[in-house]
């Protein structure tokens, strides 16, 4: 399930008497809606009630999945020291339930290649070279480009292919 990230002047709630207070700094460079990310042990103001002294408070904890600047970011429901908790709003939501471990996708079977069509003594590509490529699914003319290289071969499984040159020379007609 989402929930909103906290940013500087979010609340923290009341708790036994004293009063909400807002979250008074946050990220130096990490902004939520253009103000500054709350993080575990950010500052909200200081509260007090009747009968009792003020009392600091700060963020407790934050998301297991999101960090900024190393801390965990404020999320609705994160903890506030002295009780409470920490009610964001805006824009920004965090799924805080981390992902569900999947099998690696196998990639075997993925064929996607190219030939270099190059001169077997000097190892120079032909460049610009007519081509005839016969595969399973049927048969391709092209020209290698001029690094050699014929057009990509995209293919499911493995299969056999043939490769024919069409070896130029050039005429002049006067």
């Amino acid at each position: 399930m989402s929930k909103n990230a906290a940013k500087v002047g979010d609340m923290g709630t009341d708790h036994e008497g004293f009063p909400p207070t807002a979250i008074t700094s946050g990220s130096a460079n990490v902004f939520i809606d253009g103000l500054p990310a709350a993080r575990v042990s950010d500052p909200l103001d200081v509260h007090d009630k009747p009968d009792s002294p003020p009392h600091p408070r700060h963020i407790a904890t934050g998301s297991s999945t999101v960090f900024v600047n190393g801390l965990a970011l404020a999320i609705t429901g994160s903890q506030v020291s002295c009780g409470g908790e920490i009610v964001g709003a805006g824009t920004v939501y965090v799924g805080d339930i981390p992902p569900v471990q999947s099998s690696l996708i196998s990639l075997l079977g993925l064929f996607d290649e190219h030939f270099c069509l190059a001169d077997q003594e000097n190892h120079q590509p032909f460049e610009h070279l007519a081509y005839g490529m016969t595969t399973g699914q049927g048969q391709y003319e092209g020209m290698a480009d001029g690094t050699g290289k014929t057009q990509r071969v995209h293919r499911l499984c493995e299969e056999e292919i043939t490769l024919d040159y069409v070896f130029q020379t050039r005429a002049g007609i006067r």
